[in-house]
């Protein structure tokens, strides 16, 4: 399986602004959320600089990875949308699988999201060339659901690489697209939809 590389994310981009604080386990705003990409993305800048090359990829065993996911989109004439979640990801060494989830998303405005992210039929590619290609991919389906608003995922992926000699973090993007209850599809921004992660 290949995992066509459109946008390169081998330095960690914001989604939002330059948050700042401690990160927490149970984040469930959007300013938590926010800082804690942030901090996470601090991390990694300092910790590691290039991707792992997937053909040193260990082969055996799982890591978990802990972070923030997050994804924009726009109508035309309409105020920006802009959702953060808690992220939970599986990298299966052994069986070349990805698996996740992610919940507690909250938008721009602080408005919770109840509804689960599903990241599901993912695999590791151990001969990408990460030049053109990304290590890993993985559907998103997801029913997200606030006061006024449901948001479901269409023909969502991400895509995304492993970090440090020890796969201590990933860090990608998402493709794909969004319907929401007060208009059509709308294509996200692929460029400022992302994820950072940690193995714990």
């Amino acid at each position: 399986m290949t995992f066509i590389r459109t946008i390169c994310v081998v330095c960690v981009a914001g989604l939002a602004g330059c948050g700042g604080g401690s990160s927490g386990a149970d984040a469930v705003s959007y300013s938590d959320l926010d800082t804690r990409y942030f901090e996470i993305a601090d991390q990694f800048s300092r910790e590691v600089a290039n991707i792992t090359d997937p053909m040193t990829l260990r082969d055996t065993g799982s890591v978990g990875y802990v972070g923030v996911i997050g994804f924009q989109a726009q109508q035309p004439g309409e105020e920006r949308l802009e959702l953060l979640g808690d992220l939970r990801l599986t990298a299966n060494f052994q069986d070349d699988e990805i698996t996740g989830s992610a919940t507690n998303f909250a938008d721009e405005n602080e408005a919770i999201y109840s509804g689960t992210m599903t990241i599901s039929n993912g695999g590791i590619n151990r001969a990408a060339d990460v030049t053109t290609n990304y290590t890993f991919g993985a559907d998103v389906d997801a029913t997200l659901t606030t006061a006024d608003r449901t948001i479901s995922t269409d023909n969502m992926i991400i895509l995304g690489d492993f970090y440090g000699g020890a796969e201590q973090f990933i860090s990608g993007r998402l493709d794909g697209q969004i319907i929401t209850t007060d208009g059509p599809p709308i294509m996200i921004d692929s460029g400022n939809s992302y994820f950072v992660g940690e193995a714990r």
